[in-house]
Parts: C-alpha cells; structure tokens; sequence
C-alpha cells in the first residue's frame, strides 16, 4: 500500500513537471537530498519566490537548504526542520511531497499561476514568445500537438481550455492506473489532523492533572492554615486560663513545692530501695552460711561409722526440722517486705484518691489495708 502511495506522488511530480535531473525513480528512498532541494526549489520557483539555486557544496549547500527551509516553512507552514533537507527520512519526503502537491492542485483548480500549469505541460514561458508564434503543448496520452496563432490573449484562452481537457485526462488516467488508491493520500491529512488532536487531548489532560494537583496541595494548604489557626486559638485561651502576674509568685511557689516534695520521696524511695537490697544481701549470705554447715553435717553424719543409730537419728530429725524453719522464716521476710512495699503503694494511692475525693475507694482500699496489717501480723507470729 504504502508502495503504491509512493508510485503515485512521484508520478504526479512527473505530471506537474518536475525536473529530476534524468533519474529513473520509483520510490521515495530513491529520492536523496540533493533532489528533494531541488523540487523544493522548482515549486519555489513556480510560486514565485526570490531564491536561487546556487553551488550545493559545502557550506553552499547548507546556506541554500536554509533558504529553502524557511520559504517552505513560510509558504505552507511546514512541521520540518533544516535536517528534513539535508538528510531526508522517507517521512520527511513523503511530508513535503504531499505539501507541494496538495498546494500546486489548489493553484491549478483555482486557474491561477498561468506558469505552474504551463510548466506541467512541459511548456517554457510565455516571455519566449511572440505573437503568431507556434506553440507546441505535448499532451502525454493525446499526443496532440496545438498550434496557437494570434495575439497573447488569445493564446491563453487556448491553453485554459486545454487545461480543462487535461485535467479531465489525467483524471481518468489516474483513476484507470491507481484505481481507488489516491483517495489514500487524502486520509494522511486526516492522520495527520487526528494525530495533532491526541497531542493536544494529551496536554489538556496534562494540563488537568496539573490542576487536579494544584487544587489538593491548595486543599491540604488550607486544611494546615485551619489547623494552626486552631492551634492558636488553644494555645491563646490557655494562656488567658493561666494566672496572671499578680499570682505568679505564688503559683511558682507552688511548683517549688511540688518539686520539693518530689525531691524529698525520690530519695525516701531510694534509701527504701538501698535498705531492702541490703536485707536482701544479708538473707541471702546467711542463707549461703546456714546451707553450707547444714552440708558439713550431712557428711559428717553419713561419714561417721560409730555414730549411735537412734541418737543420730533424733539429731538429723531436728536439724531436718531447723532447717525447714530456717527456710520459711526466709521466705516470710520476704513476703513481709514484699507487703511492707505494697502497704506503701497503697498509703500512695490512698492520698492520691483523698485529694480527687474517691470516697467509696478510700473505703475500699482501707479496707485491703487493714486485711494486709493482719496478714502481716499473722507472718510475725508464724516467724516467732
């Protein structure tokens, strides 16, 4: 298809033409960028255009590309650039072909520009000639040759009317040879059309995005504004809550105080806690005391041969019975202190709740204390 495409825009340059340089071309890569320069040229010519073709060497040739480049992106407002006709891509000829074409067809329906027509028949200038010359207009297919006699005048009447038949030919022509394949020249600008529209729905969709994203950071800006400025409002009403200056002095009293008091059980809480450790040293080393002699006599008494069966018998009974007391009288002290800590978390607790007024908790917790007191005086007594 895209073969076919191709056949057909460079048989309309033939048809239009188009000076080739001699160069039997068939399809748009056969195209270089010497030729795609001069076509440029040509139709530059035709429409009459100030620029010359010149040496294509070297920086020349660069010069001449960008005359052509900016006339074309002038003229017809091309999406190209100097690289298009220097080093043309199929796309790029296939772009510009289309142009010219495209603009040389509407010149040509519209009867305008005498010298494009005339060129695509082949025919020089109508400045070569003078009145009652022969002219000779080769219509391809025809072959006919025209003999116009007569003023200028009545030279282009003939060579409108003649245009007319042409056209009315090549139209056949084309539609015999291409069938319905140069209706597929006209979908490229719709392609082309549509393909500019997604580029545009994709940036107005950018731009969307864009918004969507200015409007939550402007939501989420507001919402922290909201939230400081409530801040604020809390922080003033506390302040307005706090004593003013005339009570300062005692409020910070007060804080004294407190810090004071706090001081104060800190350390009461420490030397509780040094004293206890110290008990619980001392346990323990006459633990370590009692268990090690109580091993010195069991040897003795399982080592000695002569010892009086019934009277050793009674000894290692009571010591079994000393020991056992021994153990749970370590054990009680233990529980006593564990008490003694506990009594004072709940006095804590109880001084605490008398000030917020918890009345029945008091009760409650009075109550706890007094079965803790009889506990412990039921410890003392098992331990006596």
């Amino acid at each position: 298809m895209e073969q076919d495409t191709d056949q057909l825009l460079i048989g309309s340059l033939q048809q239009f033409g188009f000076d080739l340089q001699g160069k039997q071309i068939k399809y748009l890569q056969d195209i270089d960028g010497d030729i795609l320069r001069l076509i440029c040229f040509q139709f530059l010519e035709y429409m009459g255009s100030s620029v010359t073709l010149q040496s294509m060497k070297g920086q020349q040739k660069f010069r001449q590309s960008s005359k052509i480049f900016e006339e074309m992106k002038n003229l017809y407002n091309l999406r190209i650039d100097i690289n298009s006709l220097l080093s043309p891509q199929k796309d790029d000829i296939r772009k510009i072909l289309l142009a010219i074409l495209q603009k040389l067809s509407m010149h040509e329906e519209a009867g305008e520009n005498l010298n494009i027509n005339v060129a695509r028949l082949g025919v020089q200038s109508f400045d070569s000639f003078q009145d009652k010359e022969i002219l000779l207009i080769d219509k391809d297919s025809l072959k006919k040759k025209l003999i116009i006699c007569g003023n200028i005048q009545r030279t282009k009447q003939l060579i409108q009317e003649n245009q007319k038949d042409d056209e009315t030919f090549q139209k056949v022509l084309i539609q015999d040879q291409y069938g319905n394949e140069i209706e597929k020249i006209v979908p490229l600008e719709a392609l082309e059309e549509e393909k500019t529209l997604e580029i545009k729905k994709e940036k107005i969709e950018l731009i969307k995005d864009k918004g969507k994203r200015i409007d939550q950071e402007y939501s989420e800006l507001i919402a922290d504004i909201k939230n400081n400025y409530e801040k604020k409002e809390k922080l003033v009403e506390d302040f307005k809550r706090m004593p003013q200056s005339g009570n300062r002095q005692q409020y910070v009293k007060k804080i004294t105080e407190i810090k004071k008091n706090y001081d104060k059980q800190k350390d009461e809480m420490e030397s509780i806690v040094k004293d206890v450790k110290q008990i619980e040293d001392a346990i323990q080393y006459q633990q370590n005391v009692l268990h090690r002699h109580g091993t010195e006599f069991e040897n003795l008494y399982n080592n000695n041969s002569k010892k009086n069966e019934s009277l050793s018998k009674q000894i290692f009974k009571i010591y079994q019975e000393y020991r056992a007391i021994m153990d749970k009288t370590i054990n009680n002290l233990r529980d006593i202190g564990a008490k003694k800590i506990e009594t004072r978390n709940i006095e804590g607790k109880i001084a605490y709740l008398s000030q917020k007024h918890y009345d029945k908790s008091i009760e409650k917790l009075q109550q706890d204390i007094e079965e803790i007191k009889q506990e412990n005086v039921q410890l003392q007594k098992n331990i006596k």
